[in-house]
C-alpha cells in the first residue's frame, strides 16, 4: 500500500514536471513546478472570487426584483386583481418589461402603467415592451460600443483610431519583452 502511494506521488510529480517542461518550452526556463502550483493557486482563487461576486449580484438583483414588484402592486393595487386571474402570465409579463427595460420596470408607477396596459391587451403585451424601448432614456454605452455605432453611421471619430492605436502599441511593448525576457529557443 504504502509502495503504491509512493508511486502515485512519483507518477504526479513526473506529470508536473512534464507541464512545467511544456510551459519551458513557450516561456523559457524561468517557470517552476512551484510557479506553477502558485499560478494556479492564484487563478483558482481568483475563479472563486469570481464566482462569489456573481452569486452576490444574482442575490441582489434577484431582491431588487421582488422588492420593485411588491412596491409596482402596493402602488397600483387595482393590478393584485388581475394578478390573480393570471398569475403566470402576469408574472412573465413583468419579467418582460424588466429583462427588456430595467429602468421603467423599477419604477413602480410606469410599471405599473405597463402592466394594466399589457392585462388589457394581452396579446400586444410584447409589442408595448418593445415600444417602452423607445421611450427609455438613453443610457451611457462604452466608450467602445459608442465608436461602434458612430462608425457603422459613417461618422468616424479620432477616439476609436486612437484607441487602436493604443492597443497595437500595448501589443508591440508585450511582445518586446518577451523577447527580452524569454527568448525562443528556435
Amino acid at each position: 500500500m504504502r509502495a503504491e502511494r509512493a508511486q502515485r506521488l512519483r507518477d504526479k510529480r513526473a506529470s508536473l514536471r512534464a507541464v512545467a517542461k511544456g510551459f519551458r518550452r513557450g516561456f523559457g526556463d524561468s517557470v517552476s513546478p512551484v510557479g506553477l502550483g502558485q499560478a494556479a493557486g492564484a487563478g483558482i482563487a481568483l475563479f472563486g472570487a469570481a464566482q462569489a461576486v456573481e452569486v452576490t449580484q444574482k442575490a441582489y438583483h434577484a431582491l431588487k426584483k421582488k422588492r420593485d414588484f411588491n412596491q409596482m402592486l402596493e402602488t397600483n393595487p387595482e393590478l393584485e386583481d388581475t394578478r390573480r386571474e393570471m398569475p403566470e402570465h402576469f408574472v412573465r409579463m413583468y419579467n418582460s418589461l424588466r429583462s427588456l427595460n430595467p429602468q421603467f420596470a423599477s419604477d413602480p408607477i410606469v410599471a405599473g402603467n405597463y402592466m394594466r396596459n399589457m392585462s388589457r391587451d394581452t396579446g400586444n403585451a410584447g409589442m408595448m415592451i418593445v415600444d417602452s424601448l423607445r421611450s427609455a432614456p438613453n443610457t451611457r454605452l462604452s466608450p467602445f460600443v459608442e465608436s461602434f455605432r458612430r462608425g457603422q453611421k459613417g461618422e468616424h471619430d479620432d477616439a476609436g483610431k486612437e484607441a487602436m492605436d493604443a492597443r497595437i502599441r500595448a501589443e508591440e511593448r508585450v511582445s518586446e519583452f518577451r523577447e527580452l525576457y524569454f527568448p525562443s529557443d528556435r
